[in-house]
């Protein structure tokens, strides 16, 4: 049983699968979908502010060190939807951000977001432009193949980690070091399978800036 909040935009559609992979497993996801217009970023945040089970809660969306966004669309930019100054909102359960920067985010919010465990990412890349605007990322030659590939791992690894932590009822410390184990067999993979080393260092760097709180 796991609470899901999910924006609306097309360059993370793909994130869906990780639903789509958890409710196969018998996972029952309650979903939250922030729509691209304000009356969903309203009212999606009455419904996270009210939710009245203490499930898990998963985001699955941008984000940057400061802030959470909502849906976007080719008519509607994306906003912010939940700031650091909002992250109580969270209280009381555990948050898995996939999302960019979010582990610098649930750090700096650590000691008043009431937030019991938390794990958060550094840089997520899924798309082109992301690849273009960090200077470190624009030069380790990453194609449109290498960032379907990632968002495939992504997909992948947290599904399958999310499935034996829900299912055996497991606690974060698992499932954080579940993760990492999985996310590691994809590094081995890309380098030893599928011959792809600039794949297998976004990966690596994937870990490397994942953090549990």
């Amino acid at each position: 049983m796991i609470n899901v909040i999910f924006p609306i935009d097309p360059s993370t559609e793909f994130l869906y699968n990780i639903i789509n992979n958890l409710r196969m497993n018998g996972v029952e996801c309650n979903v939250i979908e922030i729509h691209p217009n304000d009356d969903s970023y309203s009212n999606s945040k009455i419904l996270v502010e009210n939710l009245q089970n203490k499930w898990d809660v998963i985001f699955l969306g941008h984000g940057k060190s400061n802030q959470l966004y909502g849906g976007e669309s080719e008519d509607y930019e994306k906003k912010v939807f939940i700031n650091n100054k909002e992250m109580s909102i969270f209280s009381g359960r555990n948050l898995f951000a996939l999302a960019c920067d979010s582990s610098i985010l649930l750090k700096e919010t650590f000691l008043h977001s009431g937030i019991i465990k938390s794990i958060g990412f550094g840089a997520l890349p899924t798309n082109k432009k992301e690849v273009e605007n960090n200077k470190r990322l624009s030069k380790a030659g990453i194609n449109d193949a290498v960032i379907d590939s990632f968002k495939e791992v992504l997909v992948k690894t947290t599904s399958l980690a999310f499935g034996e932590y829900l299912i055996n009822k497991k606690d974060y410390i698992f499932l954080y070091n579940y993760l990492c184990l999985l996310i590691n067999k994809e590094i081995n993979d890309s380098v030893l399978i599928r011959k792809d080393r600039i794949l297998a260092d976004l990966i690596y760097k994937m870990r490397v800036e994942m953090r549990l709180f």
